[in-house]
């Protein structure tokens, strides 16, 4: 099963495109206090849903955003057994 945890403000219009992409669940976090970006709020974000839903490995993005964020991620985790986070460069869909 592939989930996927999308963080961001007045997207509903994407939430639903990863399913044709083969995502079995969509999580939407949508909020105002988004609007400003905080490498720490993004990142406890993640880690709730991650300890709530508890994902064999989380994929975050290479780019800026996912690189500040990533260590907000993984430092709670690292309680967790089993879990991982990958930092993703370039992440290609293949039919």
């Amino acid at each position: 099963m592939s989930s996927l945890y999308i963080i961001c403000i007045n997207i509903f219009d994407l939430a639903e495109e990863p399913v044709c992409y083969g995502a079995d669940k969509v999580f939407l976090v949508d909020d105002e206090c988004l609007k400003i970006y905080a490498p720490n709020m993004y990142g406890e974000i993640v880690y709730l849903l991650a300890k709530k839903y508890k994902p064999e490995a989380l994929l975050v993005d290479g780019a800026l955003k996912g690189r500040e964020s990533a260590p907000y991620i993984a430092y709670p985790l690292r309680r967790f057994p089993r879990r991982i986070l990958i930092l993703c460069s370039v992440i290609r869909h293949y039919i």
